[in-house]
């Protein structure tokens, strides 16, 4: 076996064991959307585009190139949701310049993808590493979906809690608006973004996608470029093993960094009505007077022991396994975020606050 077809071996393995979030009826690149037209045009385009890039000759149009994107984002969308109880759900995709270098983004309160029209250029020209981008926000669709749908896996369950976290400050501060930052509109997303979760775990599985699109449309990339690809896997599953989260900059826990589990234990416990979500319910039970507890480990073992469905028993497994592999740095925060305060300090003083205001 050469080097290139280790590498793309360890690329695939690593994917396939580091995420655990890609359910087989929610796949992305599925065999309906395999057998598409739209697919097999894309296929042959890149491919075209990609050998010939160093003197490069189109055999399609730079406008008649959007539109294939934009008609494979949307079939995609379509053919997640055709077999689900969302079926009716609107969706759309558009390609234009976007500012302060974002490659893209994904709306969720409107099903909008938005691709960087610098992003389609570069990949018209031939440079297939940047399906990665389109790779990514669609996993963002599909994550949202997924949580909807009520699948329980381990990597759903931290995206569960993240957002949680994350709405309930938002919501703090829209009540308050006084004390928000007025020079951003989502400051612990800002701040966090290197480590968020749902980040790390949509940009792992574009890689995923794009090695398997790759090998599906029979595009042999250079051997540095796989490199790349596998540098950039390596960082996202690093940081996505950080529970470490900036609160300074959201006033919550008396501004201090924290682990977002410990965060998300302390705010469930006001907040009882996130057990309607699926995903936490494997972790967290109200008892017989309505408050909010959280299953010990011991108690998780117990019930490993008598779970028959086998994904929640993937999951709990998942969970006693993750302690080991967590870890809490700064080094994934840029400098202007590595101010030396106390980790697990604060939670009374949080308390104190919200309920003064």
């Amino acid at each position: 076996m050469g080097v290139y077809e280790k590498i793309v071996k360890y690329c695939i393995i690593i994917n396939e064991k580091a995420i655990n979030i890609w359910s087989d009826k929610m796949e992305i690149l599925n065999e309906t959307l395999i057998n598409s037209k739209v697919f097999e045009l894309l296929s042959i385009i890149l491919k075209d585009h990609y050998e010939k890039r160093e003197n490069f000759k189109p055999i399609i149009s730079y406008e008649e190139f959007k539109e294939t994107i934009i008609s494979f984002v949307k079939v995609t969308m379509r053919i997640l949701l055709e077999n689900s109880d969302f079926y009716n759900d609107k969706y759309d995709c558009i390609i234009k310049k976007m500012p302060l270098g974002r490659r893209g983004t994904f709306e969720s309160n409107n099903n909008l993808i938005t691709i960087n029209e610098d992003v389609i250029e570069r990949l018209y020209l031939g440079k297939i590493e940047e399906m990665t981008t389109i790779f990514h926000e669609l996993g963002h669709f599909k994550v949202k979906y997924e949580l909807k749908s009520g699948i329980i896996n381990i990597d759903l369950i931290r995206v569960a809690k993240e957002t949680a976290i994350l709405n309930d400050i938002d919501d703090f501060f829209e009540k308050n608006e006084k004390l928000k930052n007025p020079q951003s509109d989502d400051e612990y997303y800002c701040t966090n973004y290197a480590v968020f979760s749902e980040e790390k775990i949509v940009e792992m599985n574009a890689i995923r996608l794009l090695i398997k699109f790759l090998e599906l449309a029979d595009i042999h990339i250079s051997l540095e470029e796989m490199q790349r690809l596998q540098s950039v896997f390596e960082k996202n599953e690093k940081q996505y093993q950080n529970f470490l989260r900036d609160f300074r900059h959201n006033i919550d826990f008396n501004d201090n960094w924290l682990d977002f589990e410990q965060a998300f234990d302390f705010l469930v416990k006001n907040n009882p009505s996130w057990l309607m979500i699926p995903q936490l319910t494997i972790e967290y039970y109200q008892d017989e007077n309505g408050n909010v507890k959280k299953r010990t480990e011991e108690e998780l073992k117990e019930i490993l022991k008598v779970e028959l469905e086998p994904s929640r028993k993937q999951c709990i497994e998942d969970l006693l396994n993750m302690y080991s592999k967590k870890k809490l740095s700064k080094d994934d925060f840029s400098t202007n975020y590595k101010m030396d305060k106390g980790f697990y300090v604060g939670i009374n003083n949080y308390t104190n606050f919200r309920k003064n205001k």
